[in-house]
């Protein structure tokens, strides 16, 4: 399972990076041999009363399907990456039953 993390927040530090790896795995442990790559992307968004909040972009490429995607907008980034790969966990688990 390739993991390809991008973000236009905040430079990727190792800790971050890590972080994010082992949620993956952790999600998607019992489903990884449906999956071939996932993509995750975050960026900022503002909204009009001039608060930032981050945008999340988890792309899963599935072996023999439709690729499935998650987007999520809240204003801390580790709950929106939680939140996001939450969301992305219980829909492998439907098309794995």
């Amino acid at each position: 399972m390739q993991v390809d993390i991008k973000l236009s927040i905040v430079e990727l530090d190792e800790a971050l990076e890590t972080l994010i790896q082992r949620k993956l795995e952790y999600a998607f442990s019992r489903t990884a041999h449906y999956i071939s790559s996932i993509s995750i992307v975050l960026s900022k968004t503002s909204r009009a009363s001039n608060n930032c909040d981050v945008h999340c972009l988890l792309t899963i490429s599935v072996i023999d399907s439709q690729d499935v995607v998650v987007e999520d907008i809240q204003s801390d980034l580790y709950y929106v990456i939680d939140r996001a790969i939450q969301k992305a966990q219980r829909l492998m688990e439907r098309l794995a039953l």
